[in-house]
């Protein structure tokens, strides 16, 4: 029985071939620094930011419990258009789980680490879902607060808030002319 459709093929991938259908380079250019970096980390506590995928969105999974780094393997069949990366890691917990459903690992600390203790980051996608437009302050949501209570009861101002529109609506028999 032939079994070179088991053999990892993400070792042998050809950097140039690294595209997603959208052009992307898949995964990212210093991807292969940062799985050396991993490696160098086995038998180390590490931290993850996972990503959780349903069919309706990607949420992110971020908490302070540590796990033993136990290896980095080659994942066989690795695809941009379904996120899955070509490698997987093994941790103490039991489970193995591809980089493609990871935002971040790091050691040392679990939020905010410093940039050296990063070891790999899904920069595209974590960036997406935690940018700035996304982290809610004291002052945006008061300004939020204001531009949503101004749509309910039709105030006529523009609203401070992007995204956010007035929504008045004409009462039935009124003309508009």
């Amino acid at each position: 029985m032939d079994n070179k459709h088991l053999k990892p093929q993400a070792a042998s991938q050809n950097k140039d071939q690294r595209h997603s259908a959208n052009g992307n380079i898949w995964p990212s250019a210093d991807y292969d620094q940062q799985i050396e970096r991993l490696k160098t980390a086995i038998g180390q506590q590490v931290f993850l930011v996972e990503l959780k995928q349903t069919d309706i969105n990607v949420a992110i999974h971020h908490t302070d419990k540590a796990y033993e780094l136990l290896a980095v393997i080659d994942y066989p069949r690795p695809d941009p258009e379904t996120g899955l990366f070509p490698h997987n890691i093994l941790l103490d917990d039991g489970r193995g789980v591809n980089l493609g459903r990871i935002a971040r690992i790091s050691i040392d600390s679990a939020f905010s680490p410093a940039e050296s203790s990063i070891l790999f980051e899904e920069k595209t996608r974590f960036n997406q879902l935690t940018s700035s437009q996304h982290r809610a302050t004291p002052a945006s949501i008061a300004a939020t607060s204001k531009d949503l209570l101004g749509a309910i009861l039709s105030d006529t101002r523009q609203p401070t808030t992007p995204g956010i529109e007035n929504r008045t609506e004409k009462k039935s028999g009124e003309d508009s002319s």
